[in-house]
């Protein structure tokens, strides 16, 4: 925008020069720079066409001034149809010889065409309020001049110019509109600095969308408010300011039938005839309707055969701050007709409810239309919800979880809600079987961030007890909320280690909500599915779930922080499995890390933890990835303990990334730290790593036979005891454990046999060819060559332990016998044991090693 002075500027010969008939320049006038080049432009016809206050004259007679054209300027004084009269009014201004007597307007026509050729220059001829003339031929007369005039170029100001008559103006006119003479939010900025009243952007921006960039009412507010808030710091605008300047010399004018209209009617967000006459039982809304679009206070799209208005943001607040006589009451009705009419979308049906303060119905509309209302319009069903009355809500605690849980509205609440478990042989009915799985469903979830899994896991089965029937069909009450209560469900299991049961739950909630409104329910439902398939090394599974997953309903934005990201880290999971570490590094980059508060409520974090350790190793870094696991475990805090999936796989990946470091010690005194149940495939590293073989094979065949291991687990076991069988001599039984695990091995995993022994694979390649290109696509890949380990395994004694332990806090010789109850003598020859088996010769070194090895400062579990 730029700002023209109210006198014009000059020109390049001399002082720009006044044409009579102007109207005085506002002070501080913004001129759209866009709008000056259409006029500069030289067009034979322009007209800005808009609603009172755009400020078309003045932006004409501030341009014009700076043209030194010769020109008139003639505003139509009133409604008129007479042709011959206006041209005889545009021939007195131009000065020309007006013809005596009656006659006709072809006469006048070429009087005027005369005149303008006379004055041998560019002239510019300007009709204001043009809308007032409704003289037949007028635009076709207006055509017909400039056609013969090359010199002559028209101007017309109007409020409003029906699309037909445009057309008769000929193609060489040009229209301005008010989205172009309108202010943009910098423009409004600016005016309020030149008034002196400066705004920061966001209330400028604030002041703009609410009078869409209306020049003068938004001038007309800032002056007032400037007045009023002299010295003191007022935030607050007076719309009825704006209002007088909108409605002043407009199409439409406020009465009290129109002021009842638009009090049953503003509240919509956008309104079709139809719709406005169902609110205000009038038959007219149309003909209203269209005053107002002409007016400028309501703007319109065509949507079908319908068309659709929209209020100007400031004439609806300007109503809502307004006192008319019986106005409450009026909105009241004008709410509870407004439900009546929108009671197929309740959206808009329960936001009606809740403008009458009626709770009931509020409630029996959030009870029927929950999922839709979740699904499509989370934040208003959660703003409704948050100011229903307690005592209300209490009746139906299956919203409460809808709000603090789904919504996350208020977590704390559900924690306290009594499950109403019935008596064994209770008969529910549906409202009670409703209130029971959401009252579960909240207390899962409470206990769930609490950490305590195997309460959560009880609620969990307790509720399936209840509610669901002995061939497993669930109780039909719960038809619309049971994508949800499976998801919950199938996380709880996820995270306390019931895979197959989570599995399970996972796959039912994709299957019963596929087509409804929580289609992104079961989505999740399904990428959680292909998650446990990734973690027991079902790839080709996971990858077809994932896909298949891309053709349902995505989670809506302000439910987004409600779900894990739970794809990016399965195609993680896959990527490391196929030894493809770029993709791997890219998706995990998708999912919050560590450090974020977000991944806190991850329920499936571990898994990007260990995959980025796992990364970490395979680049041949196995230290970084044991670094990225501790923190791991230190910033879980309590969603590591015993019986937790998080737990297992964690310990795990650590104890095998330990011995991949060349410290079989650590790996076994972590292992002792953080027992768990079906490690074999750690205990069979441990041995095989340790030079025993024959304990690694039995371990391997014990991992192999309990059952329950997964299909990653097994190929490892298989890897292990191919490794044992080879080192024990008995080459058949290695190459058996070879083809096993190859036929086992999902297609394009990698991994297991990166991380094998590589001459043990390549010595018995002969015998097995088909491990070939698999070791082939493994050199192909970024990953380093992971050498044999070497180490050898350091056992101390409990005695030995017990003085290393003891070294960490006692200061003498003399002193340790006493903390030992033992003599000094027999505490010197025990601590030159423990030196020797740590190969150190000092405290200090026989500290750091103890540490090293896991000896100290690993903490137990509680």
């Amino acid at each position: 925008m730029s700002a023209t002075a109210p006198a014009g500027p000059s020109t390049p010969d001399g002082p720009a020069t006044r044409v009579p008939g102007t109207p005085r320049l506002p002070r501080s006038l913004l001129v759209p720079p866009s709008v000056l080049d259409v006029l500069d432009a030289g067009h034979p016809i322009t007209v800005l066409r808009a609603p009172h206050g755009y400020g078309k004259s003045a932006v004409v007679a501030s341009w014009l001034a700076g043209t030194g054209a010769v020109g008139c300027w003639y505003t139509v004084p009133h409604e008129t149809s007479d042709l011959t009269d206006l041209l005889r009014h545009l021939l007195r201004e131009l000065g020309g010889a007006v013809p005596a007597g009656d006659v006709g307007a072809q006469d006048a026509q070429d009087a005027l065409a005369a005149a303008v050729r006379n004055q041998g220059a560019r002239v510019v001829v300007v009709l204001d309020r043009y809308d007032r003339v409704s003289a037949p031929g007028a635009e076709a007369l207006l055509a017909r001049l400039v056609e013969q005039c090359p010199t002559l170029f028209v101007v017309l100001c109007c409020q409003e110019l029906p699309e037909t008559r445009l057309a008769r103006l000929g193609v060489d006119a040009v229209v301005v509109g008010p989205d172009q003479l309108a202010l943009d939010r910098s423009a409004v900025g600016e005016l309020a600095a030149s008034l002196g009243v400066p705004l920061d952007p966001d209330r400028a921006a604030e002041l703009h969308d609410a009078l869409w960039g209306w020049p003068t009412p938004t001038r007309a507010l800032l002056t007032a408010h400037a007045a009023r808030s002299a010295g003191t710091a007022a935030r607050t605008f007076d719309w009825d300011v704006a209002m007088l300047h909108l409605t002043e010399g407009s199409a439409w004018s406020e009465t009290p039938e129109t002021d009842e209209f638009l009090l049953r009617t503003r509240f919509v967000d956008s309104v079709t005839a139809d719709v406005a006459d169902l609110l205000t039982g009038r038959t007219d809304s149309a003909t209203l309707l269209a005053h107002l679009e002409t007016a400028g206070l309501a703007r319109s799209v065509l949507d079908g055969r319908a068309r659709r208005y929209t209020y100007l943001p400031a004439l609806r607040t300007a109503h809502a701050e307004r006192v008319v006589p019986g106005g409450e009451d009026i909105e009241r009705d004008a709410h509870r007709k407004a439900r009546e009419v929108f009671a197929d979308s309740p959206e808009l049906a329960i936001h009606h409810a809740a403008a009458t303060d009626d709770w009931d119905g509020v409630l029996s509309i959030a009870d029927g239309s929950w999922g839709r209302l979740v699904a499509h319009h989370p934040q208003r069903l959660r703003t409704v919800l948050a100011r229903v009355p307690g005592r209300f809500l209490k009746h139906v605690p299956r919203l409460l979880v809808v709000r603090d849980v789904l919504l996350h509205s208020r977590n704390d609440r559900v924690a306290t809600q009594e499950i109403p478990w019935p008596s064994p042989d209770a008969e529910l009915d549906d409202s009670e079987v409703r209130d029971l799985a959401g009252a579960a469903i909240g207390r899962t979830i409470a206990l769930r961030q609490a950490f305590r899994f195997q309460n959560a896991l009880e609620v969990v089965d307790r509720l399936q007890d209840t509610v669901q029937s002995p061939d497993g069909r669930w109780h039909g009450a719960l038809a619309d909320v049971l994508p949800f209560l499976l998801v919950q469900s199938g996380v709880v299991r996820f995270v306390a280690g019931d895979l197959a049961g989570a599995r399970r739950d996972f796959l039912d909630s994709y299957r019963s909500g596929r087509g409804t409104d929580l289609e992104f329910l079961s989505r999740h439902g399904l990428e959680f599915a292909a998650l446990v398939d990734a973690l027991d090394g079902e790839t080709t599974s996971a990858v077809a779930r994932l896909d298949a997953a891309q053709a349902l309903a995505t989670t809506p934005a302000a439910l987004r922080r409600t779900v894990d990201p739970v794809e990016p880290l399965v195609r993680a999971l896959v990527a490391v499995e196929q030894l493809d570490l770029e993709a791997a590094d890219e998706w995990l980059s998708a999912v919050p890390a560590q450090e974020n508060e977000r991944s806190a409520r991850i329920s499936a974090w571990f898994a990007r933890d260990i995959a980025a350790a796992t990364v970490a190793h395979l680049r041949g870094s196995p230290s970084l990835g044991l670094t990225l696991l501790d923190r791991a475990r230190h910033h879980a805090g309590g969603r590591v303990t015993p019986g937790a999936l998080a737990y297992r796989l964690v310990t795990q990946a650590q104890v095998s990334l330990t011995l991949r470091d060349d410290n079989p010690t650590r790996a076994l005194n972590l292992l002792r730290a953080y027992p768990f149940p079906r490690d074999a495939v750690v205990r069979a590293q441990l041995a095989l790593q340790a030079g025993d073989p024959v304990e690694a094979t039995a371990a391997a065949t014990t991992g192999l036979l309990r059952g329950g291991a997964s299909r990653a687990e097994r190929v490892t076991l298989l890897l292990v005891d191919m490794a044992a069988r080879h080192a024990a001599g008995v080459r058949e039984a290695a190459v058996d454990a070879l083809r096993s695990a190859l036929a086992l091995a999902d297609t394009g995993v990698l991994r297991p046999f990166a991380e094998a022994s590589r001459d043990v694979l390549e010595d018995l390649a002969a015998d097995v060819p088909e491990i070939v290109p698999v070791l082939d696509a493994v050199d192909a890949s970024p990953v380093l060559r992971i050498p044999a380990p070497t180490a050898p395994l350091i056992d101390l004694s409990a005695r030995e332990l017990a003085v290393l332990e003891a070294l960490e806090h006692a200061g003498s010789s003399e002193v340790l016998a006493r903390h030992l109850f033992v003599s000094v003598n027999t505490v010197k020859s025990q601590t030159r044991s423990l030196y020797r088996k740590l190969g150190v010769t000092n405290r200090e070194s026989a500290l750091g090693a103890g540490h090293t090895l896991g000896y100290l400062g690993l903490v137990e579990p509680d």
